[in-house]
């Protein structure tokens, strides 16, 4: 029998080689086309995170879109999907800046995402209270006019759950911006996207997400 310590070095190892086949692997895929299914499956499992990563049919439509955007981007949120803008956008030279508010979370997501391209920058934002809600504190550092937006983020425990965005970013995000809202059947996220609805954004359903847009 091992050492528990030396049993999770071996795991981590494992998990460091797995991880590394996995973005080669969508590093092989040529610029601007469609990874394979495989491909994306491989890379979710490689990188772990089991609870927090994205559903399958969001990620699908997290790759069309970064296809085919010509940025920049904005994600509420990082892991899996930093890794799809940096392959799919950021390969096209489109830029991505991610928000995060784990430091640690940023350093191992920020490791992963530039062994595919520079081109994504995850910022330190940390969840600050605004009125009646809390939200990230966006760093100077952001451009604006986001022309995607991937909204993961942040965790539904926080105070208002993901309501920030629009009132916080609304002015960074160009007229003709897409917000790809994950986990938009729950109540929380219901109640979010009539609030967005009101400040003119429209929403259309798809599954377990929605996609909106300026009305």
């Amino acid at each position: 029998m091992l050492p528990p310590t030396i049993r999770r070095g071996i795991r981590a190892c494992l998990d460091e080689v797995r991880l590394r086949r996995a973005i080669w692997a969508l590093l092989r895929v040529p610029v601007g086309k469609r990874p394979p299914d495989v491909a994306l499956v491989e890379l979710q499992r490689a990188w772990g995170n089991e609870g927090f990563v994205a559903k399958a049919e969001y990620i699908a439509e997290v790759v069309d879109q970064l296809l085919v955007t010509p940025g920049p981007i904005l994600e509420c949120g990082s892991g899996l999907t930093t890794l799809l803008v940096a392959a799919l956008a950021g390969r096209r030279g489109v830029k991505g800046w991610s928000l995060e508010h784990h430091r640690e979370w940023r350093h191992k997501v920020t490791r992963a995402a530039r062994r595919i391209a520079p081109t994504v920058t995850v910022v330190h934002a940390p969840l600050r209270r605004y009125s009646d809600f809390e939200w990230y504190a966006p760093s100077a550092e952001l451009p604006g006019d986001f022309r995607l937006v991937i909204c993961d983020g942040p965790p539904g425990t926080t105070l208002g759950g993901r309501f920030g965005l629009v009132p916080v970013m609304g002015k960074s995000l160009s007229p003709t911006a897409t917000i790809l809202l994950d986990d938009a059947h729950r109540d929380d996220e219901q109640a979010i996207m009539a609030r967005w609805a009101h400040a003119g954004w429209r929403v259309e359903m798809r599954g377990t997400y929605a996609v909106l847009r300026k009305s």
